[in-house]
């Protein structure tokens, strides 16, 4: 799943800087048609070889019976974490990992919340089943919050290369640590950033500015950019990404 992930990852962010919303869905369905195609696949796999698979570890028959006793949460991983690594390749792709850590974190209290209900009565099985959970749980609240991310990236993305916009680099995400003797911080500020994620043109502004001073006092300046994705998607629409 994590190969479906990356490319989730560069896919989708290479068509939020080419604003492409209709193949931004189409490249969702891709994603998951392949990765419940293949989770099934691998989760049959594991139910009919499992048991060869777990003789391939050990020669030790006691382990192997406590082995397969749990082979039934191992046969389900697959298509219970599936939805969960394609959304994070997605949501990384569109710069918002807030809803990542939105997602791990309702995912954390299921975990925890079921293993502590199943514990006592369940010893081992519990924690399978808390983890099965928390697989779900990723998946499921990263795909609630998956519709809006979308609206958001793509109208964010029409908005910052609008031609009555500056002709700024289109996708700064990383912060500028610029090391001057002026009391600003770029790198304080960038963490005020309002939006939770994606681009913001007044930061951008606010970056060219103590940019452009700096060169002003005869300073040579050197600019690393991330969002290389994104960048290739505005090239591809036909958009300028140098400034």
């Amino acid at each position: 799943m994590d190969g479906f992930a990356y490319a989730g990852e560069s896919v989708g962010g290479h068509l939020v800087g080419a604003g492409s919303v209709e193949r931004f869905r189409r490249l969702i369905g891709a994603l998951f048609l392949w990765g419940t195609g293949l989770s099934l696949l691998f989760a049959l796999a594991y139910a009919l070889g499992g048991t060869a698979l777990i003789a391939l570890f050990t020669d030790d028959v006691a382990v192997r019976r406590a082995a397969e006793t749990f082979l039934p949460y191992a046969v389900a991983i697959p298509p219970i974490s599936m939805a969960g690594f394609l959304l994070d390749g997605l949501f990384v792709g569109t710069t918002a990992t807030s809803g990542m850590l939105i997602g791990v974190a309702a995912a954390a209290v299921g975990f925890f919340t079921v293993h502590t209900l199943l514990a006592s009565a369940l010893g081992n099985h519990a924690l399978w089943i808390a983890f099965l959970t928390y697989l779900a749980l990723r998946g499921i609240v990263q795909g609630l919050q998956l519709p809006g991310i979308v609206r958001r990236s793509f109208a964010l993305t029409a908005q910052t290369c609008s031609p009555l916009r500056p002709s700024l680099p289109q996708i700064i995400h990383s912060s500028y640590e610029i090391q001057t003797h002026s009391p600003s911080n770029s790198a304080a500020k960038a963490s005020a950033v309002p939006k939770r994620h994606g681009i913001d043109t007044q930061r951008l502004n606010e970056y060219a500015t103590q940019i452009r001073e700096i060169r002003d006092m005869g300073v040579q300046v050197g600019i690393v950019i991330g969002g290389g994705n994104i960048f290739r998607g505005l090239s591809g629409a036909g958009r300028d990404s140098i400034a």
